[in-house]
């Protein structure tokens, strides 16, 4: 009996160790210049923030998408919460929150890289390798325009 409980604890663990390695974690914010500076990729930002609930589905489709998996190393997939306190500092500047009122606000990062667009959550953001913006799109991304996004970006890799 004990043997078989062994097993079964064995079996979890590996399962759990295997789910884990197979999550995309995304690059923070704050290491983004320093790997760009070792080596230059397409930057794709994720704009969202904790209360969002089609950011959460979003996330939840970043994680299940095989294509996602398989070509991120290609780039450098950052979440940024819009609403973070955190001081950024972003191709040498810096930025930080700036409140609306009793807990309310927006981060500059977020409204800097939104340009004169409206911001709204979730909002994607492709950035090349120069930081210079090749795509925006606010709202959630269907897993086929995810797709395509990847197969744009890869096109995009193998021209330059």
């Amino acid at each position: 009996m004990l043997y078989v409980r062994k097993l079964i604890l064995f079996m979890i663990y590996t399962c759990a160790a295997a789910y884990a390695s197979a999550q995309i974690k995304p690059v923070h914010i704050a290491h983004l210049d320093s790997l760009m500076a070792e080596d230059p990729k397409p930057i794709l930002l994720l704009i969202s923030t904790d209360w969002c609930q089609y950011c959460a589905m979003q996330k939840q489709q970043i994680q299940k998408n095989k294509q996602f998996a398989e070509h991120h190393h290609q780039f450098y997939f950052v979440d940024f919460n819009a609403e973070s306190r955190d001081k950024v500092v972003f191709q040498g500047r810096e930025y930080k929150f700036i409140p609306r009122g009793i807990n309310l606000g927006t981060h500059e990062l977020a409204t800097a890289l939104n340009g004169s667009e409206q911001i709204s959550y979730p909002t994607w953001i492709l950035l090349d390798a120069a930081y210079n913006p090749l795509f925006r799109q606010p709202g959630l991304l269907r897993p086929s325009q995810l797709n395509e996004l990847l197969l744009v970006m890869k096109k995009n890799l193998s021209t330059n």
